[in-house]
């Protein structure tokens, strides 16, 4: 069984695909997103060089708080979308929208139009609260000026740690983790890491998180053997700390379609 960790408005249709794949899942999400006011005009107060949308709810946010005429200016900006879902939000209001090849701050880095920017040019980012801010900082220093326009914050869904616990009763062995946010939450509520596989999105987010999967490692190591009752034998019971490899129990994602997530899912079933 799959848990699904993906915020509310997300999850159900995910669900529903993975079942018509054949993947059997339950949804727990460990985050909720919360919008903020903002000021739209504030991404339209300048001729920005580029305007970059790192995130689906950044798009649809943003767009909703456009008046007809507003994104008729903004149409005229060049625009970056992060992944192909916020892409696709982004045309479906009639934007042209370009996408990096691998879908990262170091995608995004090695874009024709990141590298043309000069100092000098400005930079807007739509964007949640907190997240990596590489972009900023190597824009930044080489003298691109930055500005950002944060419309949601992410936060803690209630009664997290008593939904986790009735849901632990559904024999489940594989974490959809889609953000090294999520994983921290995860952390929280979940005290023995290897009992689990993970699917991950981005070779990122499995280096985040390898060092509290060592740590879970060597923590079971040094208990005396047990079995747990719902869970199968995992790749990690049968390593030895020293040894232990986070990649062993971790399938890195390149994307979060159905498709790909329903693919890594069954090959550990």
């Amino acid at each position: 069984m799959l848990l699904n960790t993906r915020p509310d408005d997300l999850a159900a249709a995910l669900e529903d695909e993975l079942k018509a794949l054949g993947v059997e899942s339950v949804h727990l999400p460990l985050l909720s997103i919360e919008r903020l006011s903002a000021q739209p005009e504030l991404a339209l107060a300048k001729n920005y060089r580029l305007v970059l949308c790192v995130s689906p709810r950044a798009a649809e946010f943003f767009l909703e708080s456009l008046s007809e005429n507003q994104l008729q200016v903004f149409s005229q900006q060049v625009l970056i979308a992060v992944g192909a879902r916020t892409a696709q939000v982004l045309s479906a209001a009639g934007l042209s929208v370009r996408v990096p090849e691998q879908i990262s701050s170091e995608g995004l880095l090695a874009m024709t139009e990141f590298k043309a920017l000069q100092a000098g040019d400005s930079l807007m980012i739509l964007r949640g609260q907190g997240g990596r801010r590489l972009i900023d900082e190597v824009m930044s220093a080489r003298g691109i000026l930055v500005d950002e326009l944060i419309l949601y914050k992410r936060c803690e869904p209630d009664n997290l740690e008593a939904r986790y616990a009735q849901l632990k009763k559904s024999n489940l062995t594989q974490v959809l983790i889609t953000s090294f946010e999520s994983w921290q939450r995860f952390v929280q509520i979940e005290s023995d890491l290897t009992q689990y596989r993970y699917l991950l999105l981005g070779e990122r987010l499995l280096k985040l998180i390898a060092p509290d999967l060592s740590a879970a490692a060597a923590q079971t190591d040094n208990q005396p053997d047990m079995k747990f009752e719902s869970q199968p034998d995992l790749k990690c019971g049968s390593q030895p700390a020293a040894t232990f490899d986070p990649k062993s129990l971790c399938h890195v994602l390149t994307d979060l379609s159905p498709t790909t997530i329903a693919k890594a899912y069954l090959t550990w079933t």
